[in-house]
């Protein structure tokens, strides 16, 4: 659990790479941001992450698609159902989530011919801080309700894993609701 974003795209031109690996990568310094470039036959790109974010990737095939760096890192094949990346930035915060977004946005005009993204925290659609920041403030105050309530939460003897992942799923449900089942349609 924790907000994420996803994003899928095409570079305008693979001859940019160098200029927008070159953009992002000063970015990163500026941010102090973790980050790391390579070029591996059939890919080639640049991760980097905010403190507390998972990687997020520019890494680019030879079609100039987007694809995840730990694909190619790990040598796997995508699943065919997974068309693009996704990555949890909840544990970075809102003010460096709000950076991602606003590099991307600025990236998706300057070198991008196709790209999509989708933003649990609604800023990528809205372009409003105020909906970021209540978005990061629900899941921040669910995630510290089901810490607390883990906490807790007393274990049974004889009880399996399963029945106890269903009895917690079932306190969690009566004690906090919607807000498990999908914390992103609530307003």
């Amino acid at each position: 659990m924790g907000l994420s974003i996803y994003y899928q795209g095409r570079i305008k031109d693979r001859a940019l790479l160098p200029q927008l690996f070159s953009a992002v990568e000063y970015i990163c310094c500026e941010l102090e941001w973790e980050h790391k470039r390579f070029n591996q036959p059939g890919a080639e790109g640049l991760f980097f992450a905010p403190d507390g974010s998972e990687p997020l990737s520019l890494t680019f095939d030879a079609d100039g698609l987007l694809t995840d760096f730990r694909y190619v890192a790990l040598k796997l094949e995508p699943d065919e159902a997974v068309k693009g990346i996704i990555v949890k930035t909840q544990y970075a915060g809102a003010d460096a989530h709000k950076a991602v977004i606003d590099l991307f946005r600025w990236l998706s005009k300057e070198y991008f011919s196709e790209f999509e993204l989708s933003d649990e925290s609604r800023y990528w659609e809205t372009g409003d801080e105020a909906v970021l920041r209540e978005s990061f403030e629900r899941y921040d105050l669910l995630l510290n309700a089901v810490a607390r309530a883990l906490d807790t939460f007393e274990e049974r003897d004889g009880e399996t894993r399963e029945q106890t992942a269903d009895r917690l799923g079932r306190y969690l449900e009566e004690r906090f609701g919607a807000s498990v089942r999908r914390i992103d349609t609530l307003d």
